[in-house]
């Protein structure tokens, strides 16, 4: 093509005219060419979408990649994977994800020299930028009627953290603000395994930029099967929607296929949503007699942000004791080895590692700070602006008020955190 468009050039110069001949020839070669890119087009999209097995991405994310000059896909290109400039981009559920924010905000699980476990009186992502998109649009999060809407938001949702400018408001797009790009996705809700995860994972493959995406749902169940025991029994904490989107099995039966040599069960069950937190692991306990398998309980899952795990542990210790009857039964039910994994500990641990692992840490010597975003409706759709306290959801901005410390500073003084 490049010698035929030498031809056509030198040919024009030369005469001032294009032969009839070549003129159609051109045609052909033209044609040609347009056909050749849809063909590779074609190959890229049925190729690359199914490396979830069955999984075809939905037409949202073919239209991006299929677009490559277009600003979605120019965006993904423009990140640098290795770059450390960048934030750690939580999004979901206002609750969820503020609450989340805060644990990033306070972490101090590790010495920041050496990396090891133990706290050193710094928070474990000082000088990191914490980026929220509360999602105040879609809550709360349920079974979707329409589950090619709930991906397609997610995507969107994911685009706008790799954006270098955000929008201020909702009915000017003109006004925007700089904002630093995502470096770490957190995908704050197991609903998004069932409904967007994999959409956003393929999209960001196909346009060959690899950045980290912590859901849940895998940072658990991957945490889960470091160490399978010969009969291992995995328990799920969580409540009726993220189980009936048949996330926890379908991570389940991939991590239980790799592990060789062990027979595991999984036993998902929500338990009573009243009482404190011992009793519920109680009731939990009581469903997993009734409905779960023969064999104690290997590790149990917990799927449940507002789960105070040291209270787990003491109504454990008190079943260890076995001071009465009913304990003793409920002590049958838990193998020797059995432990809780939290998903607020997993993802921060998780996020940890890539930083550290990938030399992704800023380095710089300051307390984290912090960006929040939220979805506005606009129309039957929506936009992602930057969160003012006037836009929030009145829900939201108490449980802001009433469970974080870091994150409500952002609302009591916009604009100078």
């Amino acid at each position: 093509m490049i010698i035929f468009a030498n031809c056509m050039k030198e040919s024009s110069r030369h005469s001032g005219l294009v032969p009839e001949s070549f003129r159609i020839f051109a045609g052909c070669m033209k044609n040609l060419c347009y056909t050749w890119a849809l063909c590779c087009a074609a190959i890229v999209l049925s190729c690359g979408p199914r490396e979830h097995g069955d999984f075809e991405t939905i037409d949202y994310v073919k239209q991006i990649v299929a677009d490559s000059t277009a600003g979605p896909y120019q965006l993904i290109r423009a990140l640098d994977p290795a770059s450390a400039e960048g934030e750690i981009a939580i999004l979901g559920e206002p609750e969820v994800a503020a609450y989340l924010a805060e644990q990033f905000l306070t972490s101090d699980r590790f010495n920041n020299i050496t990396g090891r476990k133990g706290n050193d009186l710094l928070p474990d992502f000082a000088g990191e930028r914490i980026g929220v998109i509360l999602d105040e649009v879609h809550a709360p999060y349920t079974q979707p009627k329409d589950t090619f809407a709930m991906r397609e938001a997610v995507v969107r949702m994911a685009l706008s953290t790799v954006d270098t400018l955000s929008r201020l408001n909702s009915f000017n797009a003109e006004a925007v603000a700089p904002k630093w790009p995502v470096k770490v996705l957190v995908l704050s809700s197991s609903m998004y395994n069932a409904f967007g995860y994999a959409d956003v994972d393929t999209l960001f493959k196909m346009a060959g930029r690899r950045i980290p995406i912590v859901t849940p749902v895998e940072s658990m169940m991957a945490k889960a099967f470091e160490n399978p025991t010969p009969i291992f029994n995995v328990g799920v904490w969580a409540d009726e929607s993220a189980l009936d989107s048949g996330a926890y099995k379908k991570a389940f039966e991939k991590r239980s296929a790799a592990a060789k040599g062990s027979q595991c069960t999984l036993a998902a069950f929500c338990p009573d949503k009243q009482g404190d937190v011992g009793n519920r692991f109680l009731d939990y306990l009581n469903k997993y007699l009734h409905g779960g398998t023969s064999f104690p309980l290997s590790v149990l899952l917990l799927d449940d942000y507002g789960v105070d795990v040291a209270l787990l542990e003491e109504q454990l210790a008190e079943i260890r004791r076995m001071e009465s009857s009913e304990m003793v039964e409920y002590n049958k039910l838990l193998a020797p080895d059995f432990r809780f994994i939290d998903a607020t500990g997993t993802i921060t641990t998780e996020v940890y590692g890539i930083l550290r692992g990938r030399n992704l840490f800023t380095h710089d010597i300051a307390y984290p700070r912090l960006d929040m975003f939220q979805t506005f409706p606009l129309g039957e759709d929506f936009v992602v602006i930057q969160s003012r306290r006037e836009i929030l959801e009145p829900e939201t901005l108490d449980f802001i008020q009433e469970n974080t410390t870091e994150v409500k500073k952002y609302y009591a003084v916009q604009g100078k955190h």
